[in-house]
């Protein structure tokens, strides 16, 4: 018997539920952090997962999470 193909798999678990993640993102709360959308994902879809391999599906995209921040004016 051969062994089995090492390395990397080729695609991601979270390749298939890449609708809702990115649906996440258009809504009007946009500021949403990567353990709200783990969370999104655990109560949509059942799929459990952590907050770094969300990291890792965006990271894979080229998608940037900016935080919005408050302008502050200095006098």
């Amino acid at each position: 018997m051969d062994p089995g193909k090492q390395g990397k798999p080729s695609r991601l678990k979270l390749d298939e539920p890449e609708a809702v993640i990115l649906s996440l993102l258009d809504t009007e709360e946009r500021d949403i952090t990567l353990a709200e959308i783990t969370e999104a994902l655990r109560e949509r879809k059942g799929l459990k997962t952590c907050a770094a391999y969300v990291y890792v599906f965006f990271k894979k995209r080229g998608i940037s999470l900016k935080k919005e921040r408050p302008c502050v004016s200095t006098p």
